[in-house]
């Protein structure tokens, strides 16, 4: 789990790591052209190359059938709500490919560059009542 440079790397992280089985993924999941290419950010999102293969959204499908939850702020510059839900709509059809959209979720406040736990955690909790001992 992790905001911004943090959900950077939670989603990076569970796109390679399986041992992840669910990842909080908040204001930085985006279309590249939405967020990393237009404004200035931290290296640690920049994959050389990529885009020659797979937006961010393609990339998500690597966490099915594992859970995902993107949180975005409605107002938030960096991580623009329309390159959200594009990104999130790929990564849907991923995991309803696959017959898991139900692990996959979004949320969305009504603020701008932030963390929501007042909306997010009653998800996280709602995940970790459906794991299995």
């Amino acid at each position: 789990m992790g905001n911004s440079m943090g959900g950077t790397i939670a989603f990076y992280a569970a796109c390679v790591d399986p041992r992840i089985r669910l990842a909080v993924v908040s204001c930085s999941f985006c279309t590249y052209a939405d967020s990393w290419i237009k404004f200035p950010h931290c290296a640690c999102g920049y994959l050389p190359g990529i885009l020659q293969y797979a937006d961010m959204g393609d990339i998500g499908g690597l966490i099915a059938p594992r859970y995902l939850i993107i949180v975005a702020g409605k107002h938030d510059p960096i991580a623009t709500l329309s390159g959200v839900r594009e990104a999130f709509d790929r990564t849907n059809s991923v995991f309803s490919a696959m017959g898991y959209e139900k692990n996959l979720s979004l949320i969305i406040g009504n603020g701008g560059h932030k963390f929501y736990p007042d909306l997010a955690w009653p998800k996280i909790r709602a995940v970790k009542d459906r794991w299995k001992p």
